[in-house]
């Protein structure tokens, strides 16, 4: 697969998957390896 999927989730969910506690409104950026393992490879932060 190629190109970009956003989600939108809760921040129990996010930390659950990545280990990355987010602030409210900030993006996690995650890449999909071999189809399977998750990298974390960025953060945003909205202001």
């Amino acid at each position: 697969m190629s190109g970009a999927i956003v989600m939108v989730t809760h921040q129990v969910n996010i930390t659950a998957l990545s280990g990355v506690v987010p602030r409210q409104g900030d993006a996690v950026i995650i890449q999909v390896r071999d189809g399977k393992r998750l990298k974390v490879v960025g953060q945003l932060d909205p202001s």
